[in-house]
């Protein structure tokens, strides 16, 4: 490690106090113990990143600026979450096809029966977590088809 480092808001961290932080511990509590949800690094307060140790297939946090790692509370680097939306909370596409207000588009090709006028609508969910999307519907009256862009 590096004789001097200069953390974010610029005052000088030796290497002497990063040694004294880490004498301060005491026997009881190791460092991962106190540390373990780290997500910024304690002294150069940069962003910390999972890394493998490849011996033991242990994974760590660490700061790709300075030597700072603490073992993770647990091993999941990507959670993915999906949720059911119940019928009720989708609307109906009858509802949708006969509403004289919506936009119409003839960029948008349907990709069941390959008629150029579809009705579009932003999605109406009223989930915080839910990213903006475009629903199209086909206008062909043998088709109605449904599709998301």
């Amino acid at each position: 490690m590096a004789d001097d480092m200069v953390d974010y808001f610029g005052s000088d961290v030796s290497e002497e106090e990063v040694q004294q932080n880490n004498a301060n511990l005491t026997a009881d509590e190791s460092f991962e113990e106190v540390y373990e949800d780290t997500r910024f690094c304690k002294y150069c307060k940069n962003i910390t990143y999972p890394k493998e140790n490849k011996e033991t297939q242990e994974l760590y946090m660490a700061c790709r600026h300075c030597d700072f790692q603490v073992k993770a509370k647990n091993s999941r680097v990507f959670y993915h979450q999906i949720q059911y939306v119940p019928p009720s909370m989708v609307e109906s596409i009858e509802e949708e096809i006969t509403d004289g207000t919506l936009p119409i588009t003839d960029k948008k090709p349907c990709p069941k029966c390959k008629s150029t006028n579809a009705a579009y609508f932003q999605s109406r969910s009223r989930r915080p977590d839910s990213t903006m999307a475009l629903n199209y519907v086909c206008l062909n009256k043998d088709c109605h088809w449904s599709w998301t862009s």
